[in-house]
């Protein structure tokens, strides 16, 4: 399983990563060993055995997974697995991913010549998150991570496909639905609840827009190509960016 390439895979990644967290448990093992240290097996003071002959010393995760309870420690998407091992990937691959989806937009405004500080700031943002854990991963592991995920999100995440998906996923009707669910009296007053809902989403949304303008204003950005960008009118960004001079002058 590719663990630090850029090539690596998630589902197997995480596979590996449960079937490792269940024999720690399983063999009572040591959560903060990091892997950088082992014995030679050929040192002469060691006594090297192998069993079963040279065909059975490889084996693949359906074998080991026969042996320790899964359902544990299979990391679900979106949630942080155990962040020891090669865990510590899988987190790391998480978190990096869904701050890259709100900030790629940035970058995204200047064009190509975005591309080299989106790897950057991709790059400063997982070694930050990378400090956070008892075993840090080798800096080789953090940048394949890395790469990953801003290459992705640099080829799929483009600003027509963001407002498709906004378009598509954020709209009043979709929003009301939403609440409704995450609501225990919904069944009470559906249309009240579906109302608020929305004014909620729309409101997130508007928050969402004057953030990007402010940034992109900070960027030398014309305020009406922010407009047209954003999905804003003209007036709107001149209040957003008015208001935040006025924050910065008191």
């Amino acid at each position: 399983v590719l663990v630090d390439s850029p090539d690596m895979r998630q589902k197997p990644l995480r596979y590996l990563c449960a079937i490792e967290a269940g024999f720690m448990e399983r063999l009572g093992a040591d959560r903060d060993y990091s892997g950088l240290m082992t014995k030679n097996p050929i040192h002469p003071d060691w006594d090297t055995l192998t069993y079963g002959g040279p065909d059975l010393l490889l084996y693949d995760l359906d074998y080991l997974a026969e042996w320790v309870d899964l359902s544990k420690f299979i990391p679900k998407r979106g949630k942080n697995p155990e962040e020891i091992g090669i865990g510590r990937n899988c987190a790391l691959f998480e978190d990096l991913r869904h701050w890259a989806y709100k900030n790629i937009r940035i970058y995204r405004f200047e064009g190509l010549p975005g591309w080299n500080p989106w790897v950057a700031a991709c790059r400063d943002w997982a070694l930050e998150r990378n400090g956070y854990f008892s075993n840090p991963l080798d800096h080789r592991e953090v940048w394949h991570v890395c790469k990953s995920v801003s290459k992705w999100t640099w080829r799929n995440m483009t600003l027509e496909g963001w407002r498709q998906w906004v378009a598509k996923t954020h709209t009043s009707e979709v929003q009301a639905i939403r609440g409704q669910r995450n609501r225990p009296e919904a069944q009470a007053d559906k249309g009240k609840k579906g109302g608020v809902a929305s004014g909620v989403a729309r409101l997130a949304a508007g928050e969402d827009k004057r953030a990007s303008a402010r940034m992109m204003d900070a960027k030398g950005i014309p305020a009406k190509q922010i407009a047209a960008e954003i999905g804003a009118s003209l007036a709107s960004v001149y209040r957003w960016i008015g208001d935040e001079n006025s924050h910065e002058a008191t």
